[in-house]
């Protein structure tokens, strides 16, 4: 079973026209949508919007179903760094709105976990790659901000060698590697994260949620 995790009604249902043989159970709230993709087994969590809506949902995801491998995906913001309905395949996340420094941490450190950068899991992610055509591959950055300012951009670049930002990311990594189940994430892009990032996602978002639900498909069909 392959866990995939997914924030928004759009980006899930674009996945959803293309699995067959599909149940529906919602537990503790959120949807689990089971079936099959690309002829594997899958079950596609709803979480919502948001790192604590992402950590509950990928942690009942693995305790009710116990996935082989987690994969999150959907749309995110490339600051400007890969163009839009560009594909990013995560090497790591970070999470760039937790900061403790003022007690002497670097920015993002993880308290509790003991690091700033969190490892996708390597074979999966070299098998998530081998399905999409020109995979970018870097650092993913996730907090519980729409990032849509180019200074705040530059301050996550600056920070994190980051090459694109969502607000899911991380939580699932968290909450997965605690879990010791492997993660990957793979995202397209919907925007450049600076100051007309808002126009940019509205025109961007329905053509890179159907591009995300392709990529997702062939991706796991090399697994």
């Amino acid at each position: 079973m392959i866990g995939i995790i997914v924030a928004m009604e759009s980006e899930a249902s674009a996945i959803y026209a293309k699995m067959s043989n599909v149940s529906v159970e919602t537990i503790g709230g959120k949807r689990f949508t089971a079936g099959k993709l690309a002829d594997k087994d899958v079950v596609v969590a709803l979480a919502g919007i948001g790192k604590i809506n992402a950590s509950y949902t990928t942690t009942i995801l693995i305790r009710e179903f116990q996935p082989s491998f987690v994969i999150n995906t959907g749309i995110a913001g490339g600051l400007g760094r890969v163009k839009p309905l560009g594909v990013v395949i995560g090497t790591s996340v970070v999470q760039h709105d937790m900061d403790t420094s003022p007690l002497g941490d670097p920015v993002g450190y993880i308290s509790g976990v003991g690091v700033i950068n969190i490892n996708c899991d390597e074979k999966l992610s070299n098998l998530l790659a081998s399905g999409v055509e020109e995979p970018i591959r870097g650092v993913v950055a996730c907090g519980d901000q729409f990032i849509a300012d180019a200074k705040r951009v530059k301050e996550i670049i600056d920070t994190f060698d980051a090459i694109a930002c969502d607000m899911e990311s991380g939580a699932v990594a968290q909450v997965a590697y605690m879990s010791g189940v492997p993660f990957g994430i793979i995202r397209v892009i919907s925007d450049d994260g600076g100051d007309d990032a808002q126009i940019s996602y509205n025109d961007l978002c329905i053509k890179a949620t159907e591009i995300n639900s392709q990529v997702v498909m062939s991706a796991i069909a090399q697994l």
